[in-house]
């Protein structure tokens, strides 16, 4: 069974990851990008093949792996309501975030961190 692996956000950091992965044999039915954006997840569909939600939690409902992919100051509210699922499913959660400490991810959740 392939790793699931979701995108939160769609911008250039995530597609160019995506792409890579994709490159490398990843499957893109394995992968998952969400954005508020319907032209990026528009351009994620056509140039990638992968599938697409507007909504993270769908998006992250079977994740294995969630790339946190989102600009610094929409992060405040992008992890909240993630934040129950991760927890749950026990999701490896990586962040390209730029400038955000990992800790600001599990306020108040029993959520296993390590910063690399």
């Amino acid at each position: 069974m392939a790793t699931k692996i979701t995108f939160i956000g769609a911008g250039n950091m995530a597609s160019s990851l995506a792409g890579g992965l994709i490159a490398k044999g990843f499957e893109p039915t394995a992968l998952t990008v969400s954005d508020i954006s319907d032209q990026q997840l528009q351009a994620a569909r056509s140039n990638l093949g992968v599938a697409t939600s507007r909504d993270n939690l769908t998006a992250c409902a079977k994740a294995d792996v969630i790339v946190i992919a989102v600009k610094p100051q929409v992060i405040a509210e992008v992890m909240p309501p993630l934040r129950a699922i991760v927890a749950q499913r026990k999701s490896l959660v990586i962040s390209i975030v730029a400038g955000t400490p990992l800790s600001r991810f599990a306020q108040g959740r029993e959520i296993t961190l390590s910063e690399g």
